[in-house]
Parts: structure tokens; C-alpha cells; sequence
């Protein structure tokens, strides 16, 4: 369930900027598209809750916890400036981008290491 709904996330982000058909889509899947992602976040923020319950955290843990926290609010404070066509659009869709990469390596090595 875990890439299942990294990969929608993803998708409906690449949908909505208009990469595959070119156009931006309605507001509804953009919100789609948000509550999704925000759905996420609270997950990733569940299954850190419960691993701490069982385990402590090493460094490394701690390390990646914080990585993703701070891509995560990078992420959404990039996709409000886009929402909002505010700030420099292709700045922030770069920003938007590569910190959607970072938070994806930041969650599957975090889900990873909980599992293993």
C-alpha cells in the first residue's frame, strides 16, 4: 500500500502540471492531488509514532525523520506558491521536483529500515 500510494501521489502531481497531456487539470483532482499528499504525511507520520513505541532511533533514523519533515514542508509551502501563482513558477516547480525525489528516498529507506 505503501508505493501504491507513493505512486498516486506522484502521478496525480505529474497530471496536474500538465507533463503527460500538456494542461493543467480542474481543482478538483488538484485538491485530489493535496489531500492525497497531506494523507501521506500523516501516515509516514503514524508509522514513525508506532516504530518509536517499539524501538529507539539511531542517528541515521533520526537523520532521514528530519530529511523528510523538511522536504515535506518544502513540498507543500512549493506547491502553494504554484497553486497560488505566486513567487517564480519555474523555481519553485524545480524546487517542487527535486524535493519530491528527496521526500521518496527519505520515506522508502524510513520504511525500510521499520520493517527490517
Amino acid at each position: 500500500m505503501d508505493e501504491a500510494t507513493l505512486s498516486i501521489i506522484l502521478l496525480s502531481g505529474v497530471l496536474i502540471t500538465g507533463i503527460i497531456l500538456g494542461k493543467s487539470f480542474k481543482t478538483v483532482l488538484f485538491n485530489v492531488h493535496k489531500l492525497i499528499s497531506v494523507g501521506f504525511i500523516f501516515y509516514m507520520g503514524f508509522v514513525i509514532f508506532r516504530f518509536a513505541q517499539l524501538k529507539t532511533f539511531d542517528t541515521s533514523i533520526i537523520s532521514i525523520i528530519i530529511i523528510g519533515i523538511i522536504s515535506a514542508a518544502v513540498l507543500l509551502a512549493t506547491g502553494a506558491f504554484m497553486g497560488m501563482g505566486k513567487g517564480n513558477y519555474g523555481t519553485m516547480r524545480i524546487l517542487h521536483i527535486v524535493f519530491t525525489v528527496v521526500l521518496s528516498v527519505a520515506s522508502g529507506f524510513l520504511l525500510y529500515s521499520v520493517s527490517g
